[in-house]
């Protein structure tokens, strides 16, 4: 009937149809009370179709006149000029104007609609389980053993969301594969609410012991503490901590907030209701701290120079500037990130067994020697512990796009193949030193961690070389899971080491983490929960005082540079489950030689 109707219309003359008054409103308010959907869905493209062809023709298919005053009108945008190099490193005019988000593991805590300018930072910003705004001081459940809510699929309470992910990591919080989404599995092998907390708490107290001029240092940190709440052991050397690692301790502070892809555009903030502050993490936090180390560099690409020589300060600079270049921040910091791989590169040490080829990395640059000189004592003295870092920052600087040469890359599995036993133990300095204490008469009080250089190896191994099938990555994960983590004492000696269980857990969960295409399903659960159990439980939660947030208890290498070394390694160490995408996953670079070995055991592998 209303296709019958329809072509009885169409046949009437158009004079025919006005005279009678047949106007298409009528025709299409007949069609809306007798038609299907169909049929409705078409008078109304019809009928667009019509105005827009009347207004073209009334035009002279010319653009409309301006709007009147009151009216938006939509123009294009040209595209934004190259930043040239004479701009400030940070123009604030490119971070996006997104609304700021106040970093809390749940983001149902934040308060959104109290514009932040009009709040008051000192009041408690409630916790994670409270209800009705009151205050509950811990989280229910144990802490470090899957208590709370894991990080499942896009389920779970990271608050990371707006962090910009790494060049080099494939896994944000909410991505990792077995963290056991909604509904799923309670296993310990992600990040928990717990550790996500524990990074923001983390990240407070480090936000509050910052400098003004953005660096970081153990020998004034108390300076930042509110009158009556210091929160620094009186410890170190002679009674303070010393200010030779300033860089390195910047660095590694840096590197905890990059590790959670804040870069020096994020726009989360933090708040620190002790000292009555808001800060934004990107601008306020990590611009101010990339460019005090920047300020630092000198000609050559060093950071400290003037052979007032510690490579640990190079090595760490330079990883930080790789990923922050890494972070979507290449044209600000990515000249300085490649002046510091070339300085990096220069000091590595020479082979002693090889004429012309690199070895690792120890406290000071090994001698410029000519082509073909042998290398003596010194130009090949070199440590697993430096060339750890070392190694870590040219991978980073390659996943950045920065220039590295092969030589470089070649030597440091050369050193340590060197270095490996065929118990699955690396020595320090050589095969023959594993297993026995690293400089044992000035840590007494502490208890050496065998597996902590063997970890170290596996690091390199696995970044480097990608092979899934070396033999003593299985063995070495063994030795690893005879020494878990933990706050007890061993022998009565402090069992605490932070810098033992950092590369530990990095070294098993590329081994055989939820991402890891190597399931032995026996090490990284197994470790990860002791993990996560001693470095939760050291961690400190005095409400209201300055120490909360912070890691206060010394480990054995905390005597020069005291909490702000804790605090954030201990952050890295919480970071492990999306830091670094699986570099097993990844096919060996066939440009890495495979010399012939050095000596009998695992190499050359």
């Amino acid at each position: 009937m209303a296709q019958s109707q329809a072509r009885s219309v169409a046949r009437i003359p158009q004079a025919v149809r006005r005279n009678h008054g047949l106007h298409v409103v009528d025709v299409v308010r007949s069609s809306l009370r007798t038609s299907p959907w169909v049929t409705i869905a078409i008078s109304a493209h019809v009928l667009v179709g019509a105005v827009l062809g009347i207004a073209h023709y009334a035009t002279g298919g010319k653009a409309p006149p301006a709007a009147p005053p009151g009216y938006a009108v939509i123009a294009y945008q040209q595209p934004e000029e190259p930043v040239d190099a004479a701009q400030p490193i940070v123009r604030t005019t490119e971070i996006p104007d997104a609304p700021p988000r106040e970093l809390t593991p749940d983001d149902s805590f934040a308060t959104p609609d109290v514009p932040p300018e009009e709040q008051d930072w000192k009041l408690e910003r409630g916790e994670p389980g409270e209800s009705d705004g009151e205050s509950a001081g811990t989280l229910e459940g144990t802490p470090g053993i899957s208590g709370g809510t894991v990080i499942g699929a896009g389920d779970g309470p990271g608050f990371r969301g707006s962090g910009t992910p790494s060049a080099w990591s494939g896994t944000r919080p909410g991505q990792s594969r077995g963290h056991g989404g909604k509904g799923g599995p309670t296993r310990t092998i992600g990040p928990t609410l717990h550790t996500e907390r524990a990074v923001r708490d983390g990240f407070v107290w480090l936000m509050r012991h910052q400098d003004d001029d953005g660096g970081w240092t153990g020998a004034n940190a108390l300076q930042h503490c509110p009158e009556g709440h210091l929160c620094q052991p009186q410890s170190g050397i002679d009674g303070v901590y010393s200010s030779l690692g300033d860089v390195g301790v910047t660095s590694l502070a840096l590197l905890a907030f990059l590790g959670a892809g804040h870069g020096h555009d994020s726009r989360d903030y933090l708040v620190d209701t002790l000292a009555g502050r808001r800060a934004f993490i990107g601008k306020d936090i990590v611009a101010k701290g990339l460019k005090w180390l920047v300020a630092r560099q000198q000609p050559d690409g060093s950071f400290t120079g003037n052979g007032n020589w510690f490579l640990y300060n190079e090595a760490l600079a330079t990883l930080a500037l790789c990923e922050a270049a890494g972070l979507g921040g290449g044209r600000h910091w990515r000249p300085a990130a490649q002046r510091a791989v070339d300085f990096l590169c220069r000091a590595q040490k020479a082979s002693p067994e090889r004429p012309g080829a690199r070895w690792g990395w120890r406290y000071a640059p090994g001698p410029e020697l000519a082509p073909g000189e042998a290398a003596d004592a010194f130009a090949s003295d070199a440590d697993m512990s430096v060339t750890g870092w070392a190694v870590m920052a040219l991978k980073s600087a390659q996943l950045a796009g920065l220039a590295v040469p092969q030589a470089a890359i070649d030597g440091a599995l050369d050193f340590t193949r060197h270095c490996t036993a065929q118990d699955g133990l690396v020595g320090y300095r050589d095969a023959a030193s594993a297993g026995g204490d690293v400089e044992g008469e000035r840590y007494a009080d502490y208890a050496y961690h065998l597996g902590t250089m063997s970890s170290i190896g596996m690091c390199v191994r696995i970044f480097l070389a990608h092979d899934r099938g070396d033999p003593f990555l299985a063995a070495a994960a063994d030795r690893l899971l005879a020494d878990l983590p933990s706050a007890a004492p061993i022998g009565g000696k402090s069992g605490i080491d932070y810098y033992a269980w950092y590369y530990g857990s990095l070294a098993l969960n590329q081994f055989d983490g939820p991402d890891s295409p190597v399931r032995t399903n026996r090490h990284w659960e197994t470790w990860n929960k002791a993990m996560q159990q001693a470095v939760l439980a050291l961690q400190d939660h005095t409400r209201g005082a300055c120490s909360e947030g912070g890691w206060m208890v010394p480990d054995r290498w905390a005597f020069g540079y005291g909490p702000v070394y804790t605090t954030a390694i201990n952050v890295l160490n919480l970071e492990v489950y999306y830091r670094y995408a699986n570099a097993l996953s990844v096919k060996a670079d066939r440009t890495v030689a495979e010399p012939a070995p050095l000596q009998a055991g695992m190499g050359p592998r």
